[in-house]
């Protein structure tokens, strides 16, 4: 038996299911467009935030005029709002502003603020801060001319009819040339206790890639077949070249399917690099799945699935890996080289990890082979 007749076989018993097919070729698309879509909000400047305004005055009017000269999106809403657009995510946070806010605006001490962060999202810590550069300029202009007018009055000299006029007027004027206002913050900073996820646009394929090699192997890595083709000259060595070249063509196809769909939600080329990254990664993982195949049937699944899950996570396909933890450990894992290279991290060269794959596949074929003839010798 030639090997295009295996190869074409693999590719059969691969194809053959509806089921399998569909999952090969839907799952791809889905994932790749559920990235694209997250990517294009993530790469959106537009931040909407909730603000309450339950002061109504025309400090408070300020404040949230000072908010929407960010760009952003501002919802104003009412009290009962709030917990459902900070629950459902549809706000980076809520922004209430507390009654008497302007009374208390001409102290630094009060803020009149209250400040409610949305989990999941990146961008709750830099709202945080533009709420807080937008009140300081606010604030400040209260402290200043309140301390100005109280001079006014001590020195018993009467304060100008349009003093307040002159006054913005002055600052105005200062804004304009090279000067800076120097702020002390009393008392410590306070992260918001929210969970915040950060992973890689290739995140999921990089899970999805290593689970259908562990599967994919299973399916083409039959026991009782391999026993047959060993009685043949070339038949084993055809059937595991075979496999692994009809596992590598059809990840590849998954990899375009992933990327293309990504890619065309964002309206964005194809990256060849990356192609490239993720192509070394599923050689790494079918020889991963190689070694797995040495396992026993009954618990190769099982176990499989754990030690991919394990490298899953250890490889910061769930959670971003500082680049401290990926250049002591992540990088020597599949997964982590593999996100790691995508970002640009500094890891070794994919000619180390492609080396060590083919030297993997080729000393397993020779483990494989000893394994399937030793019912034959007893």
């Amino acid at each position: 038996m030639s090997f295009l007749k295996v190869f074409s076989l693999k590719m059969k018993e691969l194809l053959i299911s509806p089921a399998l097919l569909a999952a090969m070729v839907a799952l791809p698309v889905l994932m790749g467009l559920a990235a694209g879509a997250a990517n294009l909000r993530n790469q959106s400047p537009q931040v909407r935030l909730s603000v309450t305004d339950l002061d109504q005055t025309p400090v408070s009017r300020d404040l949230v005029d000072a908010l929407k000269r960010q760009g952003w999106d501002i919802l104003e809403v009412g009290e009962e709002d709030i917990l459902r657009l900070v629950d459902g995510k549809a706000v980076e946070g809520a922004l209430v502003i507390e009654r008497g806010f302007a009374q208390r605006h001409d102290s630094l001490i009060s803020s009149g603020l209250t400040y409610t962060p949305a989990e999941g999202t990146l961008s709750t810590n830099m709202v945080l801060d533009t709420v807080s550069s937008s009140v300081i300029p606010l604030k400040s202009r209260s402290v200043f001319l309140k301390q100005a007018v109280d001079l006014y009055r001590k020195a018993r000299v009467p304060l100008p009819a349009d003093f307040e006029k002159q006054y913005d007027q002055r600052i105005q004027s200062q804004m304009l040339e090279d000067i800076s206002q120097d702020f002390e913050f009393v008392g410590e900073y306070r992260e918001p206790t929210v969970l915040t996820y950060v992973v890689n646009d290739y995140s999921m394929e990089v899970l999805f890639l290593g689970v259908f090699s562990l599967l994919g192997s299973m399916i083409l890595s039959s026991p009782a077949m391999r026993r047959r083709l060993a009685a043949s000259a070339f038949g084993l060595r055809y059937d595991y070249t075979a496999a692994l070249l009809a596992l590598f063509v059809c990840g590849l196809a998954q990899i375009f399917l992933y990327m293309g769909s990504m890619r065309a939600l964002m309206a964005a080329p194809v990256s060849a690099r990356e192609l490239f990254i993720l192509a070394v990664f599923l050689l790494m993982s079918l020889a991963f799945s190689q070694v797995l195949a040495l396992l026993d049937e009954s618990v190769r699944l099982y176990i499989g699935l754990i030690v991919l899950l394990l490298m899953s996570v250890a490889g910061g396909c769930f959670i971003q890996l500082p680049q401290q933890l990926i250049r002591a450990y992540g990088q020597y894992i599949p997964q982590g080289w593999t996100l790691a290279a995508l970002r640009a991290y500094p890891v070794p060269h994919p000619v180390f990890p492609i080396g060590v794959s083919l030297a993997a596949l080729f000393i397993l074929y020779h483990v494989h082979a000893w394994k399937v003839s030793r019912p034959l010798v007893q």
